[in-house]
């Protein structure tokens, strides 16, 4: 089974960056089946292969490419045109993990934010967090 490994992985607090794939690529490795999720997102949607490529911006060509080619992988950004096509997530076709709404929205938030204020949300959210353990203790 082929799939992909998201760009960083994180221990104890600090990123993985030998796990970024320098050509803006996803990694396989055995993880899950992000074809199946693309496949099924790809059949819910009701459109064709070339209508979801022509509305991402892609060549008409591009999910057949990656989805039988053996060995083909999609660039993250491509990934995203389709996930955006298919009113889905790029963390739900790689890593099979649906967020939902407000998370999506809140991690759309936060990555639109300068580094400066995201270190402040997350001051924000953890003395939040200490707060509500104190509270429930």
């Amino acid at each position: 089974m082929e799939a992909f490994v998201p760009l960083r992985r994180w221990h104890n607090g600090r990123s993985d960056d030998e796990d970024v794939d320098l050509q803006n690529q996803i990694s396989p490795i055995d993880v899950s089946d992000w074809r199946l999720r693309l496949r099924s997102c790809l059949a819910a949607s009701g459109k064709t292969r070339s209508q979801v490529c022509s509305e991402a911006g892609l060549n008409p060509a591009y999910l057949t490419q990656i989805l039988e080619q053996k060995g083909a992988t999609p660039r993250i950004d491509n990934l995203q045109k389709l996930a955006n096509v298919l009113q889905t997530t790029v963390t739900y076709l790689v890593d099979g993990v649906d967020m939902g709404p407000e998370a999506t929205e809140c991690l759309s938030l936060y990555t639109a934010m300068t580094p400066e204020r995201r270190d402040a949300v997350m001051c924000i959210m953890r003395d939040m967090a200490a707060r509500s353990s104190m509270i429930d203790a």
